[in-house]
C-alpha cells in the first residue's frame, strides 16, 4: 500500500499574521510590542527624541533590570505574546543586554532590534548568529565619514559599517534606514545607491521628526534639522524607481480589500492594534 502524499497549503507571512491576529479569542491578546530597554545613547543625533548620554546615571538607574525585564517577558509570553521589538536609545550600550536577549529568545518570542550598529562587535554578533532574530534594523545616517559625524555628533561611521558587515558574515537579516535631515539630504541619494548596490534592497526613509520625550532636555530641538516638506517630496520622486515596487504592494492591498480578497488585514488597508494585540514599555 503507498502513502498518498496531500499538499500543504501555503499562505504569505503577512496573512498568516493577519489570520492569527484575528483569530477567535485573540481580541486583547499582547501578540505583537515594542520595548525601549533604555533611553541612552552612545550618539547623539541631532533629531533623535531619545538619546540621553551614554554615562546618565539617573537614567541608567531608572531602567529595568534584567530580571525585571525576564519576568515581565514570562508575563507576556503567558498572554500570548509572540513579537517584540527591543529598541531604545541604543539597546547594545546596555552591559546586560546579551543577557536580556538569550533570556527573552529562550521565551520563545520573535525579536526584531533597533540599533545604530556602531557597538556591535564579534561577541554580540556571534550571539545573533547563535540566537537569531527575525531582523536587525540598523540607521545609516550617512556614507561619508563627515556627513555621518555632521547627524551623529560622533565621529561613527567606520563603527557602524564594521557592525553592519560582522552582522552580513553571520547571514543575519538585515535591514538599512535612516532619517532625512538638513544634515544628510544632500547626500541620501547616495546613501540609497550604496544599500542597492551592496544589499539589493530598498532604504527605508523617513522624514518624520518628533520632538524630544526626554525630561529636561528642549523638546523642539529636533525639529531645527527638519527637512522642509517640498524637499521631501523632491526626493521622493528622486527615489521613484527605488519605491516603485512599495508602491505597487500597497495598491495590491487596496485592490484585493476592494474585491473582498482575503488579505489577512481585514476590512480595512492600514488597522491600529495598540490596546488590541499590541503594546509599548518604557526603561
Amino acid at each position: 500500500m503507498t502513502a498518498t502524499a496531500t499538499a500543504v497549503p501555503a499562505i504569505g507571512y503577512s496573512t498568516l499574521v493577519g489570520r492569527i491576529k484575528r483569530g477567535d479569542g485573540m481580541a486583547h491578546v499582547p501578540l505583537e510590542g515594542s520595548w525601549e530597554l533604555t533611553y541612552r545613547c552612545n550618539l547623539a543625533c541631532t533629531h533623535c527624541w531619545v538619546n540621553l548620554p551614554a554615562g546618565d546615571r539617573r537614567a541608567r538607574q531608572r531602567e529595568l533590570s534584567a530580571d525585571e525585564i525576564d519576568r515581565i517577558a514570562g508575563e507576556i509570553v503567558d498572554a500570548g505574546g509572540l513579537w517584540l521589538l527591543l529598541t531604545g536609545g541604543e539597546i547594545f550600550i546596555r552591559p546586560d543586554f546579551l543577557d536580556i536577549y538569550r533570556r527573552l529568545k529562550r521565551r520563545g518570542l520573535l525579536l526584531t532590534l533597533y540599533t545604530n550598529g556602531t557597538l556591535i562587535t564579534e561577541r554580540p554578533a556571534d550571539l545573533l548568529a547563535e540566537y537569531p532574530p527575525s531582523l536587525v534594523e540598523v540607521s545609516l545616517y550617512g556614507i561619508t565619514p563627515g556627513t555621518y559625524a555632521a547627524v551623529t555628533e560622533v565621529p561613527a561611521l567606520e563603527r557602524c559599517l564594521r557592525g553592519i558587515e560582522l552582522l552580513r558574515e553571520r547571514r543575519i537579516k538585515i535591514r538599512l534606514k535612516s532619517v532625512v535631515t538638513t544634515a544628510n539630504y544632500d547626500e541620501f541619494l547616495e546613501i540609497a545607491a550604496w544599500v542597492k548596490r551592496e544589499f539589493g534592497q530598498r532604504f527605508r526613509y523617513d522624514p518624520n521628526i518628533n520632538f524630544r520625550k526626554i525630561e529636561g532636555r528642549e523638546g523642539m530641538a529636533p525639529a531645527r534639522v527638519r527637512v522642509p516638506a517640498a524637499k521631501v517630496v523632491a526626493l521622493d520622486r528622486a527615489l521613484d524607481a527605488e519605491t516603485d515596487d512599495l508602491r505597487e504592494t500597497y495598491q495590491d492591498m487596496v485592490d484585493k480589500t476592494r474585491q473582498g480578497v482575503d488579505t489577512g488585514r481585514g476590512q480595512y488597508v492600514f488597522e491600529c492594534g495598540a490596546g488590541l494585540n499590541s503594546y509599548h514599555i518604557d526603561p
